[in-house]
This record gives C-alpha cells, structure tokens and sequence, in this order.
C-alpha cells in the first residue's frame, strides 16, 4: 500500500498557471497547496511535521525507530503529538504526504485544478477561452520563444559584460599611478558628495595623471577605469 502511495505522489501533472501551463509532480502540488504553513520556532514552516523519536543502543539490535507525526497547533507555539507514529521515515513521510493531499482537495479553494497529460491542461484552457486548442499550442510555442530569445539576449549581455569589464580591468592595470595622483585623489575624497565639485574634481585628477604618462584616451569605460586606478590609493 505505501509503495502505492509512494507512485501517487512521484507521478507527473499539469497546471494552468496564469499564462502557462506548469509540470510537477503529484507531491510537490500537493505540498504547494495542502502545507498549511504556521510560524514557529523554527520560523515559516508548514503545521504538520515529522519528530525523529528513535533511540540508538549499543547495538544495531537495541535500536528503536521511531517517527513521529506532530502539529505546531493553531497559533503556530503548541505543538503536540497528533497520536500517529512509524517505524520507518519514509512511511511517516506518506502520512505528511497523505495530509496535504487531504488539506489541498478539500481545504484550499485557491488550489488549481490538476491534470495528467498536458495535452488535457491544453484542453482545458481552451475549453475555458472559448477557443480552439490550436490557439492554446501557438501561444504557447510563441511564448516559448520569446522567453528563450530573451533568455539568449540575456546571456549574450552577461557575456559582453565581463568582456568589457575585463577590457577596463586591463587598461586600468597599464596606468601606473604616481605620488601627486595619490595625495590628490586623498584631498577630492574629502570633497562633499552634493553638487558636481567632488565628481569634477575627481576627473580633473584623472586628467592630469593621464596627460602626465601621455596616455590619451581611455578606450573603454572611463569611470571604471578611474575606479580601478583610483581605488589602488588607501
């Protein structure tokens, strides 16, 4: 009977959720909506729990498992023994598993409606717009796609990120800062943060150890650059 209950929970399901539709497993929706969460000592954690109760001998003969299941109670700070108890965790882990089950079926309206195949979920969301199951596909698929191009530009920017912080991170690493630079950028630091003052006088400190080593222009992200180098005076 557990190895029963055991598939029920491992089996795959649908949702709709908002704008697509969401595959997990029987247990996990089950946990998601019937885990009727409370504080507790422990912080946010669901009412029902498991307490380990076993007791370890000098020998592996002598030992006694034993799990047990336990409320926090209603306002989360009495917690009691709700009288069921297990051999085995995985068993006592069933028992949680069943509770939720129970507490997601008939206890949560906001719970949504689960299916087995995808294809069912399609044919509800259709059924539900008033239009055909094809249109439910395209959406999805054009959904899909965008999410993946985002996904590629996202990934492209990261990319270009690091190459470029790696670009300022060299060139700020071929300027060599010299004594003036440092008791200069020791005066702009003092400088009040409001207004422009500090923020030029932080550039016209940049500008002048630039034109002393004859270095031109920065090529890449200035103000980087001049974090980098600047930062190199304590």
């Amino acid at each position: 009977m557990k190895n029963q209950i055991t598939s029920k929970f491992d089996e795959k399901i649908f949702i709709i959720n908002g704008s697509e539709i969401e595959e997990m497993t029987y247990g996990e929706y089950c946990r998601e909506y019937g885990a009727d969460e409370t504080t507790s000592p422990r912080g946010i954690a669901p009412r029902m729990h498991i307490r380990d109760k076993s007791e370890f001998g000098a020998t592996e003969e002598d030992a006694v498992f034993l799990f047990e299941i336990w409320s926090w109670g209603t306002t989360g700070n009495n917690p009691c023994f709700t009288g069921t108890s297990f051999d085995n965790e995985a068993d006592a882990d069933n028992e949680i598993m069943e509770i939720f089950e129970y507490n997601a079926m008939n206890k949560n309206d906001n719970a949504p409606s689960y299916y087995s195949t995808e294809g069912e979920a399609i044919a509800a969301w259709a059924e539900r717009e008033g239009v055909s199951t094809y249109s439910v596909v395209r959406f999805l698929k054009v959904k899909e796609y965008r999410k993946s191009q985002a996904k590629i530009a996202s990934e492209k920017y990261a990319q270009e990120k690091v190459a470029k912080n790696l670009e300022a991170e060299t060139e700020a690493n071929s300027i060599v800062i010299d004594e003036q630079f440092a008791n200069e950028i020791l005066v702009a630091r003092q400088l009040p943060k409001s207004g422009n003052e500090k923020h030029n006088a932080m550039n016209e400190v940049m500008q002048g150890l630039l034109a002393r080593l004859n270095f031109g222009k920065i090529k890449t992200d200035y103000w980087k650059v001049f974090r980098i180098v600047s930062g190199r005076v304590k």
